[in-house]
């Protein structure tokens, strides 16, 4: 579902490790954007965790580490895998703004999260849920830099969509929208793909839908969203005794 990487203004960068987990766990693509000079800069279409940490190490090295930077990497739900459907994207109308893979805007959006209002089953869309969000939305919704200051704007956008969204300005404010963002050593994630490796159960549902598990290394089990249990999914069984909430389920004992 993507993750979301805020690092504020004189926090420490993720260490290696976390930007693997985040790349790995998420894999379609990377990105990041920073403020200088009144300017939101945004860098993204790489592909590979090499070139990410690449381009990311050198834009430290030129602009300093002291500043914000927001990083994203996709999971593609819609369009597939295209580096100008990466994140993060500029605030504009024009859908050609947002497939630039270097620019400079006054306002960019990152986001995690499927948009309903903007999401399609089609397969010939070359453009994400996201990016007709931000330019037929977004884009009449945040009007300047004061735009967080009205909190109904906040919600309307919360409403809308049911997403995590971290939107920078050229004067380095970030604000976060959504619920749920994760706090580690200073720096907000959108969720803990950062954590740990997610693993694929190996099955295949008949509509050919997958089912994703989560093993948490410090705590010794898997953790399995609501609608990826493998019980709910095939009256599978295999995992009760190593799932995290095995005993809100059960009790505590088998059945």
């Amino acid at each position: 579902m993507c993750v979301i990487a805020y690092k504020p203004q004189g926090a420490a960068m993720p260490e290696y490790e976390k930007l693997k987990n985040c790349f790995e766990n998420n894999d379609d693509g990377a990105g990041y954007m920073f403020a200088d000079n009144g300017k939101v800069h945004i860098v993204k279409g790489l592909m590979t965790l090499r070139s990410f940490v690449s381009s990311l190490t050198e834009t430290v090295r030129r602009y300093g580490k002291d500043r914000a930077y927001v990083l994203h990497f996709r999971l593609s739900t819609q369009a597939g895998v295209r580096k100008d459907c990466t994140h993060p994207f500029p605030l504009s109308k024009k859908m050609a703004d947002l497939r630039k893979l270097k620019t400079e805007c006054d306002i960019g959006i990152a986001h995690n999260g499927i948009i309903d209002l903007t999401s399609s089953l089609r397969k010939d869309l070359s453009y994400s849920d996201t990016m007709e969000f931000i330019t037929e939305y977004m884009s009449l919704i945040v009007k300047n830099r004061d735009y967080y200051k009205n909190p109904d704007t906040l919600k309307l956008i919360e409403k809308l969509t049911d997403s995590k969204f971290a939107v920078l300005d050229g004067a380095g404010h970030c604000e976060l929208i959504g619920n749920g963002w994760v706090e580690d050593n200073g720096v907000f994630y959108s969720n803990d793909g950062f954590m740990e490796k997610f693993y694929q159960y190996p099955f295949l549902l008949d509509d050919g839908i997958h089912y994703g598990r989560h093993y948490n290394a410090k705590t010794g089990f898997y953790e399995f969203n609501e609608y990826d249990c493998p019980v709910r999914q095939e009256n599978e069984y295999g995992f009760c005794g190593e799932c995290a909430k095995f005993k809100d389920c059960y009790g505590g004992d088998y059945t």
